[in-house]
């Protein structure tokens, strides 16, 4: 099990970019040359779940930071900047630039609000990728939101982004299994749409943005992103496969979500469903993780964990299904 991790990456803007004309100005308290941009320092809250490492470097997906001043349906220009990641974090050009000069305090405060990896654009519907196999698909599949209100123009905005949605880890202990060959597994009857709302009222630090999964979405299948495989000692070191989905909170029960494992052992293949009655609740902002153990014909629940909130427990065990 993953413990919190804190993760940091510092995100500069130069304006001494030569296609920038706002760089050009009068002398600033901040910036002695210019009208100063804003910057900002970015960390996110809580188990890191998609591919990227301590700095937030994101290797796969859409490497991006939406940064509105205000709320998220801000379109007024100079009062929204959007970051790209390539190595490092950088102002994308085109006009996409924030300066402190062009902005008005609201109350005497000055509120920010950010989203990554992949803009709301004033949406407030929103879908999870279905298949997340894909590295790609499983990082974009992630949202991320961030406020801030700083009392002064300064150089740096920081911003705590916070993990909208919840991840679920599906760990199958397959060490025992007589001529093991492979295993899969789906999340069935799951909803992949939600709805989020950022602008009525705006974000505070009181009052956060807020994602539900959305009542009338119809269920699908989905398909998680493979993780490596994780081991465990039990007269030896037993392989575990590992796999994880983003998704919007929801159940897993008899009634809601259910996961479906598929283990083939040289040329039979089984099929075993976790449905329980009383329900395994996922909740938006944690890290649910449910470990089963593949013994004979059944598959017994070893534990559900929910990582930095409470920890959930359930018994029971998953047979075998019949046609």
């Amino acid at each position: 099990m993953k413990t919190t991790l804190f993760t940091h990456v510092t995100v500069a803007f130069s304006c001494c970019l030569a296609t920038l004309t706002a760089c050009a100005g009068p002398e600033t308290e901040i910036d002695p040359i210019g009208n100063a941009p804003v910057t900002i320092s970015a960390s996110i809250s809580g188990e890191v779940i998609t591919k990227a490492d301590n700095n937030y470097q994101p290797a796969e997906g859409n490497k991006k930071i939406f940064l509105y001043y205000k709320d998220g349906s801000n379109v007024k220009a100079h009062e929204k900047g959007v970051y790209s990641y390539n190595g490092s974090w950088t102002a994308e050009l085109s006009g996409n630039s924030i300066f402190w000069d062009d902005l008005e305090d609201v109350n005497g405060e000055y509120p920010f609000f950010a989203v990554s990896p992949t803009d709301l654009d004033k949406a407030t519907t929103g879908s999870i990728v279905q298949n997340q196999s894909a590295n790609a698909d499983f990082a974009n599949s992630d949202l991320l939101m961030a406020f801030s209100e700083v009392a002064a123009k300064k150089a740096k905005v920081p911003l705590i982004f916070k993990h909208m949605l919840a991840k679920l880890t599906v760990k199958v202990k397959v060490g025992t299994i007589t001529n093991f060959t492979s295993s899969t597994v789906t999340i069935q009857n799951a909803k992949k749409e939600f709805t989020v709302n950022y602008t009525s009222p705006a974000p505070t630090a009181a009052v956060p943005a807020t994602v539900v999964v959305k009542s009338d979405a119809t269920t699908t299948e989905l398909t998680p992103h493979s993780e490596a495989d994780d081991s465990y000692e039990d007269n030896g070191v037993k392989t575990i496969k590992v796999y994880s989905i983003i998704l919007p909170a929801q159940e897993i029960s008899n009634s809601g979500a259910k996961v479906k494992t598929t283990i083939t052992a040289g040329t039979a293949t089984n099929v075993y469903t976790y449905a329980p009655v009383i329900p395994v609740s996922l909740a938006n902002g944690t890290h649910t993780t449910l470990t089963l153990t593949v013994k004979g014909t059944g598959v017994e629940l070893d534990d559900v964990k929910v990582t930095d909130w409470t920890t959930a427990a359930a018994d029971g065990n998953i047979t075998i299904d019949t046609p």
